[in-house]
């Protein structure tokens, strides 16, 4: 089944703290259709929690240190922190140039201790606490008057400092922690995920089914005839790569994009946009689409959560 017509959310993103608590952000489809910014914060822990906020909260991600934070991005710069005693509202810049002014960011996530935002005109910054945000995008940033559509979508590491962030044109983009050097990417399509997998290999994926992967300035196409559907989603568990269009999900085995066909107890009902995003702790991962939410243990098996 996919979510009830009465179900008033469009889900956005997933954050896989640990099999028994996860968080996800959606959309009040009513509100965004009257451009309305109306969203809300949902928390599974064997059953739901949620708290609705008026922002556009596209992203989330969650740290561990020195507590668990949940850490909710909205595209104007807004970041709702929840903890143990509550929610605060953040800025991650409240300058001129802050992302207000300049662009939306498109993507939170944990690398190593740290929470690192990015968006359009290769806006980045690292989060060093709460309410304390870094820029971190000297040297990358596009100026002020640069008419280039440039972006980051997608910010992943193997640690703080090997960081890669993709994003339009086929950009990547290698941040050793103090300074950025472009990669010579192997596709000029759009980039929307990228993942630093376990094999010591980072991957991005994006437009009409792009696959890469590579390290360092050393990337080279994965050919497939799985899908020409762009990958929107990408997490590594259990030793593996996993994808996501819209449609379905596929995994990489060997030097192959391979399709996954869903197995679950009860049947479920795949309709054209279940997909979209994954994230993975070590004993689960999740997979979000607009209007469906499933997990696995094993990446063969599926259980659906229930939308109420």
């Amino acid at each position: 089944m996919v979510a009830p017509a009465s179900f008033a959310w469009t889900l956005r993103d997933v954050a896989v703290a640990a099999a028994d608590r996860v968080y996800l952000v959606a959309g009040h489809d009513k509100s965004t259709k009257q451009d309305i910014p109306v969203s809300s914060f949902m928390r599974w822990t064997g059953k739901w929690s949620s708290k609705s906020f008026p922002l556009n909260l596209t992203s989330v991600c969650v740290v561990f240190e020195p507590e668990r934070n949940s850490l909710m991005m909205g595209v104007d710069g807004t970041v709702v922190r929840g903890t143990a005693k509550g929610f605060d509202e953040e800025q991650v810049d409240a300058g001129h140039e802050a992302p207000r002014n300049v662009g939306d960011l498109r993507e939170i996530r944990r690398i190593g201790k740290r929470a690192y935002v990015i968006g359009m005109r290769r806006m980045a910054y690292r989060c060093d606490g709460p309410a304390r945000w870094t820029r971190i995008d000297q040297g990358v940033r596009c100026g002020v008057d640069d008419t280039a559509d440039a972006g980051f979508n997608s910010i992943h590491g193997f640690g703080e400092a090997e960081i890669y962030a993709a994003g339009w044109d086929g950009e990547i983009w290698k941040y050793d922690g103090k300074r950025w050097t472009a990669v010579d990417s192997p596709t000029n399509l759009a980039l929307f995920r990228v993942v630093c997998g376990g094999d010591g290999k980072a991957y991005a994926c994006g437009q009409r089914g792009t696959v890469i992967a590579g390290r360092d300035t050393q990337w080279t196409v994965i050919h497939q005839d799985a899908t020409k559907d762009d990958f929107y989603g990408a997490t590594w568990f259990k030793n593996k790569l996993y994808l996501a269009t819209a449609k379905g999900l596929f995994s990489l085995v060997g030097d192959t994009i391979e399709p996954i066909e869903i197995k679950s107890e009860k049947k479920l009902k795949i309709t054209a946009k279940c997909f979209n995003r994954l994230d993975a702790s070590e004993d689960a991962m999740w997979s979000v689409g607009l209007k469906m939410a499933m997990w696995t243990e094993d990446g063969v098996n599926w259980t659906e959560l229930p939308y109420s």
